[in-house]
């Protein structure tokens, strides 16, 4: 989908739905960024860094050279680059912010080109929350996440042990930005979080930061239902074979058989990165469904051709981290559903991906029935999209990449009994 979140710089991320892609950290917090050369082609050919992230490109092929001079490229803030060679690594850090260009002088006539945006690391600063007056929850767990208002991502996450006055203190606060702080103590002490009165909890707003900022806060029974998301992290490490391919996640509920989030990255730019979701509940057991689009279609193909896993992830007691490294211990994600046959009712309609961006799966999940009529339709009612299928199947695909973010409808028809069903699309 990690309790504390305090890097001092923040990393480059895509904010695709839920996902977060970090580029590998030294322990000086530098991100390093690898590029493939090969054939006439840089992979990815376009990435944006920190000031000061280190870029590494690895020949794997073929004879090349990485030319960003500025007699090359007069508008490049400082020059960069290698002699022609094969199998050669080559790394350079930059510190100057502004955009690079680069080619390769053996294959420019081809197209071979890339691009580098460098921005400027933003300051950020600390945040100090002085509680006061916690006799009720003294030796109970306490738990506050800082989220920026805008964006809606989380920034800081952490838990102490409550005292009857006590300090916290997160780094990460930038100038200008607004944020939500908000905080339960678990005064029911079953180790997880719910609505108050049954567990306390709070939202502070701090606005407008210009430097280090401090909140006093004295207990009160003025609770928020924060509506507390737990974090799964989905650490992946040697992703060497899929750098610049997307990437998907699916997380699915076992017990149910629906997806309860997807995760996409649009390009994979480091070979270990963390995928976030904020879909998990403790007590309820999941799927990690994810493929890297190998052959980059733009679609899920079964395995081998695109490189597809499933992990298991059994009765969450919270904040998960799960550690993946690349394997061909493939599996078939869309075609095995992990849900006991007989624990599927007759009439279970999936959805899947749902959210959907590019195809929407419909699936029985039985072999005994099969669809009739299968509608799309609009909110309104309006049909967008159909189909009759009057041979009989129990599986269908639909490409959706047309259709406008929002809520729509579908309207399946199953052994003369008629479902709707809801989806959304991002």
């Amino acid at each position: 989908m990690k309790k504390v979140f305090t890097l001092k710089k923040a990393i480059p991320v895509t904010f695709l739905f839920t996902g977060i892609l970090i580029a590998s950290l030294d322990l000086t917090g530098q991100a390093n960024y690898n590029i493939t050369v090969s054939g006439t082609s840089f992979s990815p050919n376009e990435i944006t860094i920190f000031a000061g992230d280190n870029v590494i490109w690895e020949n794997v092929s073929g004879s090349h050279n990485v030319n960003g001079t500025t007699t090359t490229y007069p508008s490049n803030p400082e020059s960069f680059g290698n002699s022609v060679g094969t199998a050669w690594s080559y790394s350079y850090v930059f510190n100057t912010p502004g955009i690079y260009d680069y080619r390769c002088d053996s294959h420019y006539e081809f197209g071979m080109t890339g691009k580098i945006t460098v921005v400027e690391v933003a300051d950020s600063y600390l945040l100090t929350i002085n509680f006061q007056g916690m006799t009720p929850h003294v030796g109970q767990e306490l738990w506050l996440s800082v989220k920026d208002q805008l964006g809606g991502f989380e920034i800081a996450r952490t838990n102490v042990t409550v005292g009857e006055t006590f300090s916290v203190e997160l780094p990460g606060i930038e100038l200008g930005r607004f944020y939500d702080v908000d905080f339960f103590a678990d005064h029911n002490m079953n180790g997880r979080y719910d609505a108050p009165p049954t567990d306390h909890a709070w939202r502070l707003g701090l606005s407008d930061v210009d430097g280090n900022e401090t909140l006093d806060f004295t207990h009160n029974t003025n609770f928020t239902d924060i509506a507390w998301k737990y974090i799964l992290n989905l650490n992946c490490f040697s992703m060497n074979p899929h750098m610049g391919q997307p990437l998907t996640l699916y997380v699915k509920d076992q017990s149910t058989g629906q997806y309860v989030d997807t995760v996409t990255l649009e390009s994979i730019v480091a070979t270990d990165f963390t995928l976030q979701s904020f879909a998990i509940q403790p007590g309820s057991s999941y799927y990690l469904d994810f493929y890297a689009d190998h052959n980059q279609n733009g679609e899920y193909d079964t395995p081998p051709t695109d490189h597809a896993w499933r992990i298991s992830l059994n009765n969450v007691e919270g904040d998960t981290a799960v550690t993946f490294n690349h394997n061909t211990n493939f599996t078939d994600i869309f075609s095995t559903s992990g849900i006991p046959r007989e624990s599927v009712a007759d009439n279970q309609v999936l959805l899947y991906p749902n959210p959907a961006s590019d195809y929407l799966t419909v699936d029985l999940q039985t072999t005994e029935q099969k669809f009739q009529k299968i509608r799309i339709l609009d909110l309104l009612g309006k049909e967008l999209l159909s189909f009759n299928d009057h041979s009989g199947s129990s599986f269908q695909k639909f490409n959706v990449s047309s259709f406008n973010p929002g809520l729509y409808l579908m309207q399946v028809e199953i052994d003369n009994e008629t479902r709707i069903l809801k989806f959304i699309i991002k």
